[in-house]
């Protein structure tokens, strides 16, 4: 279950990493900076393109 190449493309662009907040076998959550066409804001990311496919 991964993201689509333009849409990973888009979004690895504009997130700054930060802090790993949890992982698991279930999804990723990180927290750090995102950056939009009104400037740059606190955000938090969870992943869960990594899922393995029996979780679902």
């Amino acid at each position: 279950m991964a993201l689509p190449r333009q849409d990973a493309q888009w979004l690895s662009a504009r997130w700054s990493d930060g802090v790993l907040l949890k992982r698991d076998v279930l999804s990723t959550v990180e927290r750090g900076r995102f950056r939009g066409e009104s400037g740059e804001v606190d955000a938090v990311l969870r992943r869960l393109d990594e899922v393995p496919w029996w979780s679902f």
